[in-house]
């Protein structure tokens, strides 16, 4: 299983380390909601009577748990006590979440406080040749497949718009959650997710913005990707393999945890949030995923490094892409010691023109020659 991590690891982001959409500089926020860290000494915040002047005072409406699904126990271990400190805030929509975060990050109680922002996916390019699979050769794929194709026992859970669970490529290939029955109404395995058989939906409250016929309201175990984006990440990453059909992927026999935590919008983008990328992570760690893998921007969202974190204490191996601004920001969780940051190599193994660089880059892999545009 060691060699197969590794193999996914080095080959996985061919070109997903290279593009991304453009986000306007000031980046869009869910309105209404403020993600909340508080310090230990705050409490239970649901029964801390210090909070309800908090709450006036910040004119909160709301205070809700920011992962309701897991039941904590100041017994256990500290990566789930981080956890039972994070909540959502909720306030007039009209609020400037912004200048709201700024002020409650200085209260005593607070750890950090920041905008749930929308993050963009990385977008996957349109030039003909992409189909031809280059990143194969390059990463000496067939080579490594003399000695392992891949193993059953590897899951990777791809948080991205979802994944096509039933296309013809890929469904042999999708993550089945056995201490689950399926469509009985009941949560069988007590992971506080009723009837997720092959992941989760957590997309929610964007059913205004989210593209005609996507699910932008109802989180759920349906992760069905309605973007396509997700379903092609998986794809490169463990799609069927040696079938006569489709694509080859790297790991041909790994398993692919659907998380949705980003939806189609009207404009044709996709978006996700940092509370659904922190909660896709949680929900990988405690559900024995061995590689997460996010292809969308994280900016300097706290709560994704706190969610990351913590599936990364649970043994899963955290992939984010450093970027393509040809700097030395390659973004957040990039930044942290325990996630991998993998830039983007051109044809000639040569740093792609593109591409994030620097010290914080853990690996390279190809990610294609081309201009952003091509």
């Amino acid at each position: 299983m060691r060699l197969i991590l590794s193999f996914f690891i080095i080959g996985f982001f061919s070109y997903f380390t290279s593009y991304s959409e453009n986000i306007n500089p000031k980046k869009p926020y869910f309105p209404g909601q403020l993600l909340v860290k508080f310090k230990a000494d705050a409490g239970d915040i649901n029964k801390n009577s210090a909070l309800s002047n908090f709450s006036s005072k910040y004119r909160i409406e709301k205070i809700e748990k920011a992962f309701p699904q897991k039941q904590f126990n100041a017994l256990k271990q500290t990566a789930e006590n981080e956890l039972s400190l994070m909540a959502v805030l909720t306030v007039s929509s009209a609020t400037d979440i912004e200048m709201l975060a700024r002020r409650v990050s200085s209260d005593p109680l607070v750890e950090y406080a920041e905008p749930n922002y929308f993050v963009a996916k990385d977008a996957i390019p349109n030039d003909p040749l992409y189909g031809q699979l280059q990143h194969l050769p390059q990463v000496k794929a067939p080579q490594a497949w003399d000695i392992s194709q891949g193993d059953t026992n590897v899951v990777i859970a791809v948080l991205d718009t979802g994944v096509d669970w039933d296309h013809p490529d890929l469904a042999a290939a999708i993550w089945r959650n056995y201490n689950e029955i399926p469509d009985n109404g009941i949560d069988d395995d007590n992971n506080g997710f009723i009837d997720d058989i092959r992941g989760w939906d957590f997309v929610t409250g964007v059913a205004g913005d989210a593209y005609l016929g996507e699910d932008g309201d109802i989180p759920d175990n349906d992760p069905m990707d309605f973007d396509g984006h997700g379903t092609h990440v998986a794809g490169i990453a463990a799609a069927v393999t040696n079938n006569a059909s489709g694509i080859s992927s790297l790991a041909w026999t790994a398993k692919i945890m659907p998380l949705r935590m980003g939806y189609h919008t009207k404009s044709g983008g996709g978006l996700g949030t940092l509370l659904w990328m922190a909660q896709a992570f949680v929900y990988a760690g405690d559900n024995g995923a061995h590689v997460a893998n996010l292809s969308f921007g994280t900016g300097n969202g706290r709560y994704v490094i706190d969610g990351a974190r913590y599936a990364f204490q649970k043994g899963t191996v955290i992939c984010h892409s450093a970027g393509n601004s040809n700097n030395e920001n390659v973004g957040a969780l990039g930044a942290t010691p325990f996630a991998l940051s993998i830039a983007a190599l051109n044809e000639y193994d040569v740093k792609a023109s593109y591409s994030t660089y620097g010290v914080e880059v853990d690996v390279s892999a190809p990610g294609g020659g081309r201009t952003r545009n091509s």
